[in-house]
């Protein structure tokens, strides 16, 4: 812990230190060692607060798990599998990576709950792992009750009710091949629902799906990942960390596609909300072809390439509109949502554009900045979707160098994964696809 005074004062002093660290090594073991001590160097603690763990998919997962135990121990951290990583430090590398992130501050409290095979009742896993997590945080007694008897004393309810003081963190099992090469979706949605069902749909959650090489995935159908939590590694895992935070935060997304004129409705799905059976009343993929302006047979040849440059996007009531990633059923009949679809939803076309896709990470920060009023940004983490990687190809590397030129001398982190989970601040949590969300931390305590 940050060795401090008790006094809780206004002065602009330091309330959180953030350390990362990665590495290349290609021993798991040794690059675990290396990345966990150089974020304890730069967050000034050998005991930090609490800590993340990002893999990339290549390494021995197991390896990678001695290390980091050696040097934290077995508990006040989590982690996942990934595909691609991108930080402050080696900003965007198709290299395998490890990078641990240390967290040491008096003003934020952690607590963690997992679930293993949480595919299997996801809904009832979501409530299993939330309300664990709420039981293992133990705020200090003194410091989080004062400072929040203080903001209501000096504070508008404008502002304490724009922040509250809590949010939730999550990873899960994403989408992956079985030993037959079948597909073995996510339940993402419904362990958010069950998560949402404990906590009220108000509560900001933000989080990765822990996933594989993107490439191999499309190209080979192989597919692994994996969860870290209480020291163990688990499979189709589903992670909480609930945190209860005296520092400002805030959360947006924006995905960069460009939305067109066109638009439909999904109007019959399968009873698991991811057949996507009939737009407009028709089969779905009949219809897309027409929407698009593409003939079938093309399109059959090469779904994703259609598909991730010429997207559907569900339409809000406010009229935003979220990407949903779709593929087709092996038939070709239908599309296939990753995440849950109700049974009538409006959508939009929205179009790939590169400069807009790779700005969509600078202005989600500046988005967040906006909402709270806040500038002293601790750190900024990041979950981009996998399928963005794709689309930009050699350009990925200019997503994590605008966010660079745009916020010198701020940590951010993050990985691209296969479901974003997160939203706007005037939206419910969602799981989101070819977008980016993130999660942004400020150095200012809620009575400043």
């Amino acid at each position: 812990m940050v060795k401090k005074s008790r006094k809780i004062s206004n002065k602009k002093t330091k309330h959180i230190y953030v350390g990362v660290g990665s590495s290349k090594n290609k021993d798991g073991y040794q690059a675990a060692l290396e990345a966990t001590k150089q974020a304890l160097t730069e967050c000034k603690t050998t005991k930090p607060t609490f800590s993340f763990v990002f893999v990339d998919s290549r390494y021995d997962g197991y390896k990678v798990l001695n290390g980091i135990n050696k040097v934290l121990g077995n508990n006040s951290w989590v982690g996942c599998s990934t595909d691609r990583q991108l930080n402050n430090k080696i900003v965007y590398t198709d290299d395998p990576v490890i990078t641990v992130v240390c967290i040491n501050t008096n003003f934020m409290y952690f607590g963690m709950g997992a679930v293993e095979n949480y595919r299997k009742d996801s809904f009832n896993k979501g409530i299993k792992a939330v309300k664990e997590a709420i039981s293992k945080v133990r705020v200090d007694q003194y410091i989080s009750p004062y400072i929040q008897f203080r903001r209501a004393q000096i504070k508008d309810y404008s502002d304490i009710v724009k922040t509250p003081p809590y949010f939730i963190l999550t990873f899960m099992s994403g989408t992956y091949f079985d030993d037959k090469k079948q597909v073995v979706m996510g339940k993402e949605t419904e362990f958010i629902e069950g998560v949402l069902s404990v906590t009220g749909a108000n509560i900001p959650v933000f989080g990765s799906v822990s996933n594989s090489d993107f490439g191999r995935f499309m190209k080979d159908a192989v597919a692994k990942n994996w969860q870290y939590a209480n020291g163990k590694m688990i499979k189709d895992g589903g992670i909480v960390v609930f945190v209860v935070s005296s520092l400002y935060f805030s959360h947006a997304l924006e995905h960069g596609y460009r939305e067109t004129d066109v638009v439909a409705m999904i109007t019959k799905v399968d009873p698991s909300g991811h057949i996507v059976q009939e737009i407009n009343g028709k089969p779905s993929v009949d219809e897309y072809c027409r929407l698009v302006g593409i003939n079938k047979v093309d399109f059959l040849k090469d779904p994703y390439k259609y598909t991730l440059s010429k997207s559907l996007a569900v339409i809000d009531s406010g009229g935003q509109n979220y990407i949903k990633a779709m593929g087709t059923t092996p038939d070709g009949k239908y599309l296939f949502s990753q995440a849950k679809l109700p049974p009538k939803v409006a959508v939009t076309l929205v179009n790939y554009d590169k400069g807009q896709v790779i700005d969509a990470a600078v202005d989600a920060i500046n988005n967040a900045n906006k909402a709270v009023g806040k500038k002293d940004v601790a750190f900024v983490w990041i979950s981009s979707c996998s399928a963005r990687r794709a689309m930009l190809g050699e350009d990925t590397k200019e997503e994590a160098k605008a966010i660079l030129k745009n916020f010198k001398n701020i940590p951010f982190f993050g990985f691209y994964t296969f479901g974003e989970i997160g939203s706007n601040k005037a939206r419910t949590c969602q799981l989101n696809e070819q977008t980016i969300t993130l999660l942004t931390v400020y150095d200012k305590l809620l009575t400043e």
